[in-house]
């Protein structure tokens, strides 16, 4: 029989399945003392696993549409910040000016360097907890991208010589830009907080909740088979294959 070689919390949730099927196949010889390891309780807590993942997936939908929506704004800076510098050498503006808006638009590139962006996958169910928190890290790094935008504007609306022809480079276009970046900065941080309280939640269930998380209940079953049927018996043998890794 093929061994499951597979990795997740899916794959902790089917196995888990898979361990019940074993159990429940061994009839009335699988009849453990403690309550959390009887087939009926097992089966209860398998389908809260399952209803902690269909719940974290449904609250990372709007997670993950904030966060692209975020990165195609965002990724269009780089370049919207040469331009202003093109702009700014172009105009008779004094070498102090220059220098501190150069400052400001060097740190700006350099953020957007930091920030990496990239499209995570619209299917939840594909978005692995890396990539959660990958994202949550960056968040101060997009924080200080919109500070140090606002401060460029603010900068460029106390210097009268700033002038251009390019409609989406003026201090009011810029103005409105910043705007729509703090919105889409505060959607992902919003949906965040509920993403985290659904992670947390699942892996409660999953890993850290003592003797009734799932982790802890795959432990137990299989430690039971053992005693009761021997290490090398085929029932124990059957239901060693399925691992649970424990993921968080």
């Amino acid at each position: 029989m093929e061994i499951l070689t597979e990795i997740g919390h899916e794959v902790n949730e089917k196995n888990f399945g898979r361990i019940i099927s074993c159990v429940e196949s061994f009839g009335t010889k699988y009849n453990p003392s403690q309550s959390d390891l009887k087939v009926a309780n097992l089966k209860i807590t398998r389908t809260a696993m399952r209803i902690k993942l269909n719940s974290l997936y449904a609250v990372l939908k709007p997670w993950v549409n904030a966060v692209n929506e975020r990165v195609v704004l965002f990724v269009s800076l780089e370049k919207l910040i040469k331009r202003v510098v093109t702009v700014i050498e172009q105009c008779d503006t004094p070498e102090e000016t220059v220098l501190d808006l150069k400052a400001t638009t060097s740190i700006l590139a350099g953020i957007c360097q930091i920030l990496n962006m990239e499209l995570i996958p619209t299917d939840p169910t594909q978005v692995n907890d890396k990539s959660i928190l990958r994202i949550a890290d960056l968040q101060v790094h997009y924080n200080n991208c919109i500070a140090n935008f606002e401060k460029l504007i603010a900068l460029l609306s106390g210097e009268a010589r700033y002038k251009t022809i390019d409609t989406d480079l003026t201090v009011s276009a810029l103005t409105s830009f910043l705007s729509g970046m703090k919105e889409k900065n505060e959607s992902v941080m919003k949906t965040y907080l509920i993403v985290e309280s659904a992670v947390k939640e699942r892996d409660d269930l999953f890993y850290h909740n003592h003797i009734k998380s799932g982790a802890a209940l795959a432990v137990n079953v299989r430690r039971y088979v053992k005693n009761v049927f021997g290490g090398n018996s085929p029932q124990y043998k059957q239901i060693y294959q399925y691992k649970y890794t424990i993921l968080s």
